[in-house]
């Protein structure tokens, strides 16, 4: 539909480790290690519900010992 395309989207994608290292102590960098901080606790209550819904259909991790 056309009136959805002028719609501005706006995604939270989180900040690389390496870029968040390198922010320094000043006002605009404190300002976005809160934004960060604020994107990883909301991600940790997202995940969680997805991680228990994987495990009762079975998605585990496979560990393949010994077959070296």
């Amino acid at each position: 539909r056309a009136e959805h395309q002028s719609r501005a989207v706006r995604w939270w994608i989180a900040m690389r480790p390496g870029q968040r290292k390198a922010l320094t102590d000043s006002a605009d960098d404190r300002q976005i290690q809160l934004g960060e901080m604020v994107k990883a606790k909301i991600r940790a209550k997202v995940e969680h519900p997805f991680r228990v819904i994987k495990q009762q259909f079975g998605y585990l991790k496979t560990r393949y010992r010994g077959l070296k």
